[in-house]
């Protein structure tokens, strides 16, 4: 059977995530989250990852949002961390999973999670919606990450219109 792309090999645990949790539904924007839970009449992103070896890729603590995952062969299939817990969990990391800054991308193993944040699928809700009253009681954290997120793009940015600037300018000499 051939490999699914990546952005599809979660699609198994979202089912499941949507199924398990009270109120879920699918995200319009994967960018954001894979779904969107209402907790406190309030709509919150959480990621949904499904492992089966014991890394969990491509983590963005950056999003500040809850992540949930799936491991089918697990006694307790899901984990839950809240995203405090994904920010210290990577935020000491030397660098990142396809990037030099670990925030913005990287990877956790499942036998690094504690048992506290193992759960049952009857319990999955009730994390979930823990994680996210975790993540909005450090609205400072949330700030400071959405600071870096614009600092980020920002540099991006500027250094897409520096990088383009050098290759013309060496185009030119190369075509004289």
């Amino acid at each position: 059977m051939p490999r699914q792309a990546i952005r599809n090999e979660g699609e198994p645990a979202e089912r499941e995530f949507l199924r398990l949790v009270t109120g879920a539904r699918r995200s319009t924007s994967a960018r954001l989250g894979d779904a969107v839970v209402p907790v406190d009449g309030q709509d919150s992103f959480v990621e949904v990852k499904c492992v089966t070896s014991n890394t969990i890729n491509q983590i963005r603590a950056i999003k500040f949002i809850p992540l949930a995952i799936y491991s089918p062969d697990k006694p307790l299939p899901w984990a839950v961390l809240s995203g405090v817990d994904v920010v210290r969990h990577v935020f000491e990391k030397e660098r990142g999973q396809h990037s030099e800054l670990a925030l913005e991308c990287a990877n956790l193993s499942v036998s690094g999670l504690p048992n506290s944040v193992r759960c049952s699928e009857s319990a999955l809700s009730d994390a979930v919606i823990e994680a996210i009253r975790r993540g909005r009681r450090y609205p400072e954290l949330a700030e400071v990450l959405q600071s870096l997120l614009r600092d980020l793009t920002e540099l991006k940015t500027r250094y897409r219109e520096l990088v383009s600037a050098a290759l013309n300018t060496g185009d030119r000499r190369d075509e004289a």
